[in-house]
């Protein structure tokens, strides 16, 4: 890693030059023409302030909208269009325990915070401010050390995801009965792939039988009055439902998530480990992360850094490479609230009640009149919601107790090797993630970070009420013996994209929410090929990121086939042939991933609202589209199973045969004006039209006639939800990493957009090229084209 000094002396002209009061010793900072920075410190407090100082001159706009985003502040910066944000997000107190965090972190942790919160500032007072607080009206504020705090919530908050699915799936439970709400839920599927094999064949939930759900059946009004009370009938709070039969974005349900994986030096040429690792994110302009070099003494960093955070999150040391996958684990509970029924305005609790407490923010609005928000409190939180089920409901996460959230993760600077990485890792706090490591001697490993609660064996994927004594959904963190860790596997690889990695027995103390396996499965098998046909290098481990075949949708081609006989005419005919003569694959020329998706789209949510709208029935209670689309079965499995298997009694009404069912749906489809197959199959939009790339600026969001200045031209793309190359609209690879430490002169790493948050910057979409067509980007900076010192005061 010597070319990062190189890069770093290799200006021609004086640098510019900046005071920051509190650094120990002057630090130089180069840019090539990218604009990626390489930072040379004396130690890693002067790095930070570094660090900060260029993460806000390029920025700034970014790191502002995110520690409000955190805090629920938006509005008082953005205006009323976000009012309805703070309002969901200030109840959580992310300001208050951003504080209390940074209160609790070590000393020397805490002075990094405080000298890159100085740097951002020491940018701010010195450069032109960014044009998108012109069009506000609103100058930016000081950046604080809790505000990297916020930064890191923001991130920490969006990574979590089991609250919804745990709602809807806690509304539901009683009407559908458990064997059928075991078979909806099921953690298994056919495309399994785990890093850790189960001792004996894992078993399916079998399809409920008759007796247990029918939808031949007449309904029967006898209810659970415990379960189904009058209350039933209440609406819920909306929430994002859409279907995507009806949009082309699949990012409309999709959540953040990742592919990574490693091989170990038995595996390669020379003997280097090779780490991948692909972030898949929301897209926006700019993008999510900044590239960045870093030098002080015994240390050498490359890699990504989130502005707002002082830290490489994903990258190399020159000994060890790191990168993440996001566990999916489930981290959230739903606690039940009972009201007494004496008193409304007092809840239960053991040996009597006590009242409401009530909260009171005032939330601040651009260029309108504050707004005022009251929640009701309880001793386990803020009220989040009230069920179909009239049920009073808390959300409590792990991100609600400030020792959920550290700073441990800027210990890997220093990391040596596997083992030592992974100790690092166990100790790190935020949002759980799968962490893969490989490093200078060949090795890999993996492990999962942050803090696991232990439920003690109670079920935590829907509402429940706190078991007498106990202030809180689990009773500490899962015994650190528990935590799952695998090192040089003998397969000389490993691999993580969301799915569950475990056996049945150890996966559910960590959550049952996971990813549909067809990536990791598909990443697997790519790897196994790959590896058989001999040692691998960086470019092949690109070449599977890059990988658009989408087998989730092929057990969908096989329901078209099967369903449409051979030579069928007019718009089924068209759509059987592109079924039938489909590649595979999510390529931009492709028109099955358009035809198989609203297949899949069109008789999953039959089949889904035949049996919730049964449920219902069995309740007495009505329920919209809506509210059913609302409701997420674990995977397609469901589904699959009943249209190979045909149980008779689970035939929605209205169907004389399963066949029939099917055919009824593909006529649907095959008859939606958008497809055009009444023209012919080679009318059908490919799959590069429906899924092009919609990278947009919030700028631009709020006001539309900047688009063209602020957000990427729309162009189509591979990939696919279910593909590795995970691509939608709004939705990818937020970047792609392939490093070898120590090798890091042979390392690619591709990003949207580019460094600058200014538009009119050349460096705001020169990388974006690159990530769109996959071609090769190098990790290490180039030569220094401007350089800068900060210089202590005197």
């Amino acid at each position: 890693m010597s070319l990062l000094l190189a890069a770093a002396i290799l200006a021609h002209a004086d640098p510019a030059t900046f005071t920051l009061p509190s650094l120990e010793a002057p630090v130089a900072v180069s840019f090539d023409d990218r604009g990626m920075p390489v930072i040379a410190a004396s130690d890693q407090r002067d790095a930070a302030a570094a660090l900060g100082f260029v993460h806000a001159r390029d920025r700034l706009f970014q790191m502002d909208l995110m520690r409000r985003a955190a805090a629920g502040e938006l509005a008082a910066l953005v205006g009323p269009a976000v009012v309805d944000r703070d309002l969901a997000e200030r109840p959580r107190g992310f300001r208050r325990i951003a504080g209390e965090v940074l209160a609790g972190l070590p000393e020397d942790a805490r002075a990094i915070l405080v000298a890159y919160a100085e740097g951002a500032n020491a940018a701010v007072a010195t450069m032109r401010t960014p044009p998108e607080y012109a069009m506000l009206g609103w100058p930016p504020a000081p950046w604080r050390a809790e505000d990297s705090i916020l930064v890191a919530l923001a991130m920490h908050s969006m990574l979590l995801q089991a609250a919804d699915r745990e709602l809807a799936w806690g509304e539901w439970r009683a009407c559908l009965g458990e064997p059928m709400f075991e078979f909806l839920v099921s953690e298994t599927s056919r495309f399994d792939a785990l890093l850790v094999e189960p001792e004996v064949p894992e078993p399916r939930p079998p399809i409920p039988g008759a007796d247990d759900f029918s939808l031949r059946a007449e309904a029967s009004r006898e209810t659970d009055p415990d379960a189904a009370p009058d209350a039933l009938l209440a609406s819920r709070e909306s929430r994002d439902s859409r279907d995507l039969s009806a949009s082309p974005d699949p990012a409309a349900i999709l959540v953040p998530g990742s592919n990574a994986f490693a091989v170990s030096g038995a595996r390669t040429a020379d003997g280097r480990a090779i780490l991948a690792n692909d972030p898949h994110l929301r897209l926006s302009m700019p993008p999510i992360w900044y590239r960045v070099a870093v030098e002080r003494p015994g240390v050498e960093l490359v890699g990504l850094s989130l502005p707002g955070v002082p830290a490489v999150l994903i990258g190399s040391n020159g000994r060890v490479a790191w990168g993440f996958t996001n566990l999916t684990g489930d981290l959230e509970d739903w606690i039940v609230v009972e009201v007494d029924p004496r008193n409304p305005g007092r809840y239960l609790i053991e040996g009597g009640s006590e009242p409401f407490g009530e909260l009171v923010e005032r939330i601040e609005v651009r260029g309108a009149k504050p707004q005022e928000l009251r929640v009701r409190t309880t001793r386990w939180g803020p009220v989040a919601a009230v069920d179909r089920l009239g049920r009073t409901l808390v959300l409590r996460t792990i991100l609600d107790d400030p020792s959920g959230t550290n700073l441990d993760v800027l210990e890997l600077e220093e990391a040596g090797g596997v083992e030592e990485a992974l100790a690092i890792l166990a100790r790190w706090r935020g949002a759980p993630q799968n962490a893969l490591v490989a490093d200078a001697d060949g090795r890999i490993g993996w492990t999962v970070t942050g803090f696991l609660p232990d439920r003690a064996g109670a079920d935590g994927r829907t509402p429940r009420t706190l078991a007498a004594g106990t202030d809180a959904p689990w009773s500490g963190p899962l015994d650190e013996s528990l935590r799952p860790r695998v090192i040089d596997p003998p397969s000389g690889f490993l691999f993580s994209a969301n799915a569950r990695s475990l056996p049945l027995g150890e996966s559910r103390r960590l959550g049952s929410h996971w990813a549909p396996p067809t990536r990791a499965s598909r990443i697997r098998a790519l790897l196994e090929a790959r590896l058989a046909a001999g040692p691998v290098d960086e470019e092949a481990l690109l070449a599977i990121q890059l990988d658009a075949a989408v087998a989730a949708l092929e057990p969908w081609r096989r329901v078209v086939l099967a369903a449409v006989p051979e030579g069928a005419g007019g718009e089924l005919g068209a759509l059987r042939e592109i079924a039938a003569t489909w590649s595979g694959t999510a390529d931009e020329s492709e028109r099955g991933p358009v035809i198989l998706g609203a297949v899949r789209s069109a008789v999953s949510q039959a089949l889904l609202r035949a049996i919730l709208r049964r449920a219902a029935e069995s309740c007495g209670i009505e329920v919209s589209d809506d509210e059913i689309r609302a409701f997420r079965a674990a995977s397609d499995e469901p589904w699959l199973r009943l249209l190979e298997e045909e149980p008779p009694h689970l035939l929605p009404r209205g169907s004389s045969s399963w066949r029939e069912f099917v055919l009824a749906r593909l006529a649907t489809v095959a008859t939606r004006p958008e497809l055009r197959l009444a023209e012919g199959p080679d009318a059908c939009p490919t799959w590069g039209e429906r899924n092009a790339a919609s990278i947009r600026h919030p700028i631009s969001l709020a006001m539309p006639f900047l688009a063209k200045g602020y957000d990427v031209p729309a162009h189509p793309q591979a990939g696919h939800p279910d593909a590795v190359r995970v691509a939608a609209p709004t939705f990818g690879a937020s970047a792609r990493l392939v490093v070898s430490p120590s090798r890091e002169e042979d390392a690619i790493l591709q990003t949207p957009g580019g460094q600058s948050g200014d538009p009119t910057n050349p460096r705001y979409r020169d990388l974006h090229e690159s990530w769109r067509a996959g071609t090769i980007e190098p990790l290490l900076p180039g030569a220094a084209v401007e350089r800068i010192e900060l210089r202590p005061a005197g």
